[in-house]
Formats: C-alpha cells, structure tokens, sequence
C-alpha cells in the first residue's frame, strides 16, 4: 500500500478499470482513485489482456501520470525559439490555429510540403495519421518505423492485407514461431504467456539472437547469430 492510499480511508477509494496505453498490448490496469487523484495503478487480475501483470511501462504509469514536467495543455511559444518562453491557451485556439496554418501551408505550397513524423505506434500501424495525411494529400509519412517494422508492414499489406507480425501465435493452431532479436520474457509479457501456451500445445519455438536469453532458453531451436550477420541469416 502507498503512503498516500494508508492515509485514505479504504471506503474512499474507487477502483477504474481500463487499459494501459504505454504500448499496443494494453493490458489491463486498475486505478486506485480517491477524490479526484489517482493514488495507485495495478494490473487487472480480471482483464485477459495481463491477466494481473504489469511490465515496467506499465508499473511507472503513476510517475508518468503525476510527473510534474508532464504537459496536461496546450502551450503557445511567445519569445524566439530557444528562450523557453511559452504561454498557455485553450484546446479550442490550439486548434483553430493549427487547422489554419495547415491549411496556409497548403495553398502556399502545395500538399506535400508537410510531412507527418510520428512515434509509437509507428506510422505503419497508427491508421489515423494515414488517413489525415491521405485526406491532406500528402504522401510523406516519417517516423520510428522507419529503423523498425515499417518496411515489412508495408510489404505484409500489401500481399495479404495486414500486418501480422507481432503477433501473438494461436494456441492449437501456430505449428511454429519466429523471434528475431526479441525478447518478449522481458518486454512483452502477454506474448510470452501465448507463447508458452501454444508451445504446451505443440507449437515449435525458433529463436534468433546472440544473446541466450530466457527465450532463447525456451526455444527448440536457438539460432546464436554473429552480430550485423541478420542479412547473411535471411537470405540463407
């Protein structure tokens, strides 16, 4: 128990369910919440996405939530760039100023003068920014992808219409799995739990990394790689 929830009394404290938004499992979290504030987050024992378990994202959600750098509204530079000088404005002026200049940069310049630079998810998977920059016009989409997944969701797309990799296997019916310089026991914990499933139902487990990781551990076939000798392996 934190120190704040022991100095509520426990008939005060609410509990929300959601997901965790840190990264594209979204494993489900419950917020312990006392007028107003949020005192802890835990995993949701009810949830089948985590089934109660919470990887260091998701454990730190209460640092990230109260940081006190954290941006909670819209700030407008007000000096030159540099001098940190900045001033806070409504939802509703950020918006119509950005629409503005926007659509300034459009007639001015034509479409493809903007280029949308993304984060996670990477611009591959995040649906809106492809369709913001298709109504828009143009066809320059950046982001951390770019040294990711991005060339292969692309190709995935279009042979078969999705992305699937990253996908967690289908216990009974994955006969065999790749991972390719991942470690899901330590970053993906609701893989790692569909994994060891589906390896109780007869999935074979191919692991390449050079590193022996608990994975690698796991894995009927550990492929201990050179490093930068990925490309020899692929097209071997």
């Amino acid at each position: 128990m934190s120190e704040e929830e022991s100095m509520v009394p426990a008939d005060e404290i609410g509990i929300k369910r959601t997901s965790c938004g840190l990264c594209t499992y979204r494993c489900g979290v419950e917020v312990h919440v006392a007028d107003g504030q949020v005192l802890k987050v835990l995993g949701d024992r009810q949830s089948p996405f985590g089934q109660g378990k919470l990887c260091p994202r998701g454990g730190a959600a209460l640092d990230v939530h109260q940081h006190p750098d954290r941006l909670n509204y819209p700030l407008k530079r007000v000096g030159r760039r540099g001098e940190g000088r900045w001033q806070r404005i409504t939802w509703a002026q950020a918006l119509e100023e950005i629409a503005r200049k926007l659509a300034d940069i459009r007639e001015r310049h034509g479409p493809e003068a903007l280029c949308y630079l993304g984060g996670s998810p990477h611009p591959p998977g995040d649906w809106a920014a492809w369709r913001f920059c298709n109504l828009y016009g143009t066809p320059n989409i950046f982001g951390q992808g770019k040294n990711c997944g991005e060339a292969e969701f692309l190709v995935e797309c279009a042979m078969y219409g999705k992305d699937t990799t990253g996908s967690s296997p289908v216990p009974g019916i994955t006969q065999c799995l790749i991972l390719w310089g991942r470690n899901p026991v330590e970053s993906g914990h609701v893989m790692w739990d569909r994994i060891t499933e589906s390896k109780d139902a007869g999935m074979r487990l191919v692991v390449v990394d050079p590193r022996y990781t608990e994975a690698a551990a796991a894995a009927d076939l550990w492929l201990q790689l050179r490093p930068a000798t990925d490309g020899a392996l692929a097209l071997g």
